[in-house]
Order: C-alpha cells, then sequence, then structure tokens
C-alpha cells in the first residue's frame, strides 16, 4: 500500500503527463503564473491535497508591421510558434514545492498589404465620326433687285441702294461724273446703303454691283444724274460732268468764222480768242484796236468769197503770231463771212482759266488757256 507521499508524487506525475499529450492550438504568448506553493501540513494521519489549479493569465503581444506596397492582393504570413515546457520542481522534503512553468511563444508577423484604389490615369475622350454632307452644286451667281431711290436728285441730296443677290461675294462701288471709282466695299448678299451727291461728284453718279460665285462674276450698273446747285447754259453738261461755280452770264462779244478756224472777241476781259482747226489750239490776244484808228494792211488782198477781218479781231490777225511765230494771217485763212456782234452768254469753268461761251450760231464752245490751249464745241446754249 502506498504512502501517502508516494500517491501525491504518482499523481502530479499523471497530470503532467495527460498535460503533456494534449494538441492545443497555436496561442500568443501567455503568461502563466503558479498558484503559491502549496505546504502540506503532516499530522499522523496524513490529509491529501488537492491539486492546485493553475490561473492562465494571457497577455498577448502580437506585433504587426503593415508594410503597403503595390501588390494588388495581399499576402498575409503567419507563423505560429507555440513552445510548452513543463518544468516541474519536485523537492522530497516535508514541505514539497510544485513549480509549473508554461512559455509559449508565439512568433506571428502577418503582413498586410493593402488593395490600392485604383486611380483612371485620363478621361475617356468620345469621338464622334461626322456624317457626310453632300455638298450642293452650286449655279451662277444671280442679282434678284438692284435699285436706287431716285434717278434724278439735287446736288447734296441723298440717294438709297437696295440690293438682293444669290451670291457668295457682292461689291459694290460708286463713279462719279468722270468715271472714276469713289468707292468700292464688300457688302452682305442683301441689304441697303445711303449715298450723298457730293459736288465732287460731278452732274452724275453710276452705283455698280458686282456679284461672284464659284469663279463666275455678274454685274449691274445704275446711273444717278446729280442736278447742280447752278445749273449750266447748254445742254449736255460738260464732258468731265462737273457744276459750276457761278451762274451765266450775257456779254457783248463778236464771233467770225475763218478758213482755218474761228474767232472771238470778248468784251469782259477784252481780249480776242484765236481759235485754229485741226489741233484744236486756242490763244488769247489782248485788244489794242482803237475805233477810227486805221489797221495796217493784210499779207495780201482777199481772194473772191473771203473777207478781211476788221475791228478788235482784224488788229489781232493781222499783227500777231501764233505760238509757233507764224503769222496769224498764215494760220488762220481769210474770214469766211463778216464779223457777228451779239450779246453772248459765258460761264465760269471750275479749273483755272477755263470758259464756256457761246457763239452767234448757238454753239457753245469750252476753252481752256492753260499751256498751250485747248478749245472744242460742247453743246449748244438753251
Amino acid at each position: 500500500m502506498l504512502r501517502p507521499f508516494s500517491r501525491l508524487f504518482a499523481l502530479s506525475l499523471l497530470v503532467m503527463a495527460l498535460a503533456a499529450c494534449r494538441e492545443r492550438p497555436p496561442l500568443p504568448t501567455i503568461a502563466v503564473l503558479p498558484s503559491p506553493t502549496i505546504t502540506p501540513t503532516f499530522t499522523d494521519t496524513p490529509t491529501p491535497t488537492p491539486t492546485p489549479t493553475p490561473t492562465d493569465t494571457l497577455t498577448p503581444t502580437p506585433t504587426i508591421t503593415p508594410t503597403f506596397t503595390d501588390t494588388p492582393t495581399p499576402t498575409p504570413t503567419l507563423t505560429a510558434t507555440a513552445t510548452l515546457t513543463p518544468t516541474p520542481t519536485f523537492t522530497p522534503s516535508r514541505t514539497p514545492t510544485f513549480t509549473r512553468t508554461f512559455t509559449a511563444t508565439p512568433t506571428s508577423t502577418p503582413t498586410a498589404t493593402p488593395t490600392p484604389t485604383e486611380t483612371p490615369t485620363s478621361t475617356p475622350t468620345l469621338t464622334f465620326t461626322p456624317t457626310e454632307t453632300r455638298t450642293p452644286t452650286l449655279g451662277p451667281p444671280a442679282i434678284i433687285n438692284f435699285s436706287t431711290s431716285a434717278l434724278s436728285v439735287p446736288q447734296g441730296g441723298i440717294i438709297v441702294v437696295r440690293w438682293e443677290t444669290d451670291a457668295e461675294t457682292v461689291f459694290l462701288e460708286s463713279l462719279d461724273g468722270r468715271g472714276q471709282t469713289v468707292s468700292r466695299q464688300q457688302v452682305p448678299p442683301s441689304g441697303e446703303q445711303t449715298f450723298s451727291a457730293e459736288e465732287r461728284l460731278g452732274t452724275a453718279v453710276t452705283f455698280r454691283l458686282t456679284a461672284e460665285r464659284s469663279g463666275r462674276r455678274l454685274d449691274r450698273a445704275i446711273a444717278v444724274e446729280i442736278t447742280c446747285r447752278i445749273a449750266w447754259f447748254f445742254r449736255p453738261p460738260p464732258p468731265n460732268n462737273i457744276c459750276p461755280n457761278q451762274p451765266a452770264q450775257f456779254a457783248a462779244m463778236v464771233f467770225q468764222p475763218f478758213e482755218r478756224g474761228a474767232a472771238f472777241y470778248f468784251s469782259p476781259t477784252n481780249r480776242v480768242f484765236i481759235l485754229t482747226n485741226g489741233d484744236f489750239r486756242v490763244g488769247a490776244y489782248p485788244n489794242s484796236w482803237v475805233e477810227g484808228v486805221p489797221l495796217p494792211p493784210p499779207i495780201a488782198p482777199a481772194p473772191p468769197g473771203r473777207f478781211v477781218p476788221t475791228a478788235q479781231i482784224g488788229l489781232v490777225w493781222v499783227t500777231q503770231s501764233w505760238f509757233d511765230a507764224r503769222p496769224l494771217q498764215n494760220v488762220l485763212g481769210y474770214a469766211l463771212a463778216p464779223a457777228q456782234p451779239y450779246s453772248g452768254t459765258y460761264q465760269a469753268g471750275n479749273a483755272p482759266d477755263e470758259l464756256f461761251v457761246s457763239a452767234s450760231d448757238g454753239n457753245v464752245y469750252y476753252l481752256r488757256f492753260q499751256g498751250t490751249g485747248q478749245w472744242q464745241i460742247v453743246g449748244r446754249a438753251n
């Protein structure tokens, strides 16, 4: 029969063997604090002491070091090692000491790799495929309407030009009475514009509309008469289409036709104008004739049907020379008719030394004395 001490010892060995054989799952670090040492008190009749119940105090100390990488799928690595070392200490004495030490050393270093948030690198661009548009073939340009507010306006009046076209490009021009371009501008296919009948335009202004498309062009023009504030005394207006600066005046004149030209005595300036045919030149000579004083004889007597001029024209004809030093008798020849005194009409032009004068037959002569001088018949007196 075992003694009480021996039974206690055997019981302790059995407990330790059972504890060693039982599988335990991986645990975190566990600090096992044993119960205070039980000191049995022996009497003559020993009393068995119950096995102490250990109290386990868990102090987990996990160390987790997350490492962030660009790996899309986190790979956790978990290594847990549990070491259980029961170390019983038995002191054979009357006061046995039982020490049980559990050492659990789990090594767990999980690596948590977070999944990166997906960031779009670019905003998608929608590309639309254009629908093919057929370009119709356009015909030639067309002028649907082109008009002016009036066909005759007084100088300084207003002219309204209106147009409507079917074209790509449209130009509107204005031309003065001489046909010189005054303005040219690109305008919309349809519209209207206001112009002033300025003095510089003369006695007429022409508006020309040009419509263009696909290399083709269409023109249309409208002429508007500009009536002068001061009227000319003859018709048609002068060839330069200008308005006079002064009204017409009346004066005593003498006209005489010659074989190769004509002559005027112009009393307002007391001059004799000599006009030659062929080159249409004109010269002005001062008058020095005095009534009652005889004239020098001509180079030769006048042939039948011809006349020797007298008075103012006769004195110049018999004594003066032409620009080229030839005697006027040789330049003009003899008179075709006797001198014809009359009350004539004259009007100054706008250029210096410019004069419009009527002859006894009603023809109006334009005389310009600048340079070598020039003349021409421009109309008839009203």
